[in-house]
């Protein structure tokens, strides 16, 4: 007779379902509890196992439902899974029920169980709203009526306070703090609604006392908006520059136009973000730092409106010897950042222009010794024909086209040309190009030089 021994290991696997009772503790009858009990199914095995369903009977068990974790769902070996419950009573005293769970593998119950408590404080005004207010005026409610003591005994509030999302709107002005109501007494607060800012806002008058369901809530609501009958308009204006290379100039934004500036609740600070060409314009302010390209440099400025004054910034700065003799002072944003009624604003572009350059032979430009290229064009704004004017300080394979804002090529003037060192003019028509501001890009094999380009028709 032949025999046999595995030296093999054999285990045995199996899932080992466990849960446990469910203790949802007081809550006010006509009210809800919910409570996340997170290791409810557990899996002491070591083979998963899944639940197919949990039941809750019992004389009690529409007062209890699942509210999260609802079956099917499966168990980790080593591993629990959170199911959350809700407790709903009708009547007082204590509630129970069973909560059957079917498993593939066994079935287990529990018990889950709450206690009805009478409600001993009502909210008799559980919204209440102020109402359209124009943003700095106030409206009081004078003896809102709150809550009530429904209770059989003195209620004591031990604090009264208001809470988010915007407790600094809304405040009260009389009948708050701590206080004792008795059996029947209703709770009258003056409150006051103070818009600072512009739609619809929110916040909580909370009422704390000892007792299930502390703090009672009143919801407060109110909208802040404008005069719309007072409007603010100006116009803000890019001045132009016009100097030579190396003469102390200002950067100006000032207001022409305005009317409304004067009217209660008139914007008087300001933001500014102005894009212009750091190659012809060093700004001397301290702490101006410049972001971009030099031939689109950003600088952000901020500041109060002087009544006195048309005058809304001056920064000092130097004309420079660039990479071109004209360009655009462009805002590309002005915003008023306090204004309590309709503020209606229009911009106006200025312009930089380096005089005193010699033209013959093509303009003397400063050509930075990071840079091989120099480019410009003439005249700038343009209208029906431009000439492109570059330099190069070696040969180079060079490609000349205009883009949109966009960034998309518009038209291609020249495509990988080789050049020798030197100075060009390329004569080109633009008559067919629409009304706008536009880059020119020449592409070397080495790198890339953008301008402005102004098309006016």
């Amino acid at each position: 007779m032949q025999s046999d021994v595995s030296d093999a290991v054999f285990s045995i696997v199996a899932p080992s379902p466990a849960s446990q009772d469910v203790d949802m503790q007081q809550c006010l009858v006509g009210s809800d509890r919910d409570s996340l009990v997170s290791t409810f199914a557990r899996n002491d095995g070591t083979y998963p196992y899944r639940v197919d369903s949990i039941a809750i009977v019992g004389a009690d068990a529409s007062q209890f439902s699942l509210v999260s974790g609802i079956p099917p769902f499966t168990v980790p070996s080593g591993s629990s899974r959170a199911v959350e419950f809700r407790f709903s009573p009708t009547s007082t005293g204590t509630k129970t029920a069973q909560l059957i769970i079917f498993t593939q593998a066994d079935t287990l119950q529990q018990t889950i169980r709450g206690v009805g408590i009478a409600p001993s404080l009502a909210v008799l005004s559980d919204v209440i709203d102020f109402g359209v207010l124009e943003v700095g005026v106030a409206k009081d409610t004078i003896r809102a009526i709150t809550i009530k003591n429904v209770g059989n005994a003195p209620l004591s509030i031990t604090a009264t306070r208001h809470a988010g999302p915007n407790d600094f709107d809304f405040s009260t002005l009389a009948g708050g703090g701590s206080f004792t109501l008795a059996q029947g007494d209703t709770a009258k607060l003056d409150l006051r609604f103070l818009p600072s800012d512009l739609g619809r806002t929110s916040g909580r008058l909370l009422f704390e006392y000892n007792g299930v369901g502390s703090p009672a809530t009143v919801q407060l609501f109110g909208e802040g908006t404008i005069n719309s009958l007072d409007t603010a308009r100006t116009t803000v204006v890019a001045q132009d520059i016009i100097a030579q290379a190396g003469e102390r100039v200002n950067l100006t934004l000032s207001l022409q136009k305005q009317t409304g500036l004067q009217a209660t609740g008139a914007p008087t600070k300001w933001f500014a973000r102005i894009r212009y060409n750091s190659s012809i314009l060093f700004v001397e302010q301290n702490g101006s730092e410049c972001s971009g390209s030099a031939d689109s440099c950003m600088l952000e400025l901020s500041g109060t409106y002087n009544p006195a004054s048309n005058e809304l910034i001056s920064v000092p700065c130097l004309a420079t010897l660039g990479n071109t003799d004209n360009s655009s002072i462009i805002i590309d944003e002005f915003r008023w950042t306090n204004s309590g009624i309709v503020a209606e604003t229009l911009t106006q572009d200025g312009r930089i222009q380096i005089n005193g350059i010699c033209d013959d032979g093509g303009a003397r430009l400063y050509i930075s010794a990071k840079n091989s290229t120099s480019l410009t064009t003439r005249p700038n704004p343009t209208q029906n024909t431009m000439e492109i004017h570059y330099g190069l300080r070696e040969p180079l394979t060079i490609t000349l086209e205009l883009l949109n804002m966009m960034g998309q090529v518009v038209q291609t003037f020249v495509s990988n040309k080789a050049e020798a060192a030197g100075g060009y003019v390329h004569t080109t028509d633009v008559s067919a190009i629409g009304n706008g501001a536009y880059q020119l890009r020449m592409v070397t094999n080495k790198e890339t030089l953008t301008t402005r380009v102004d098309v006016v028709k």
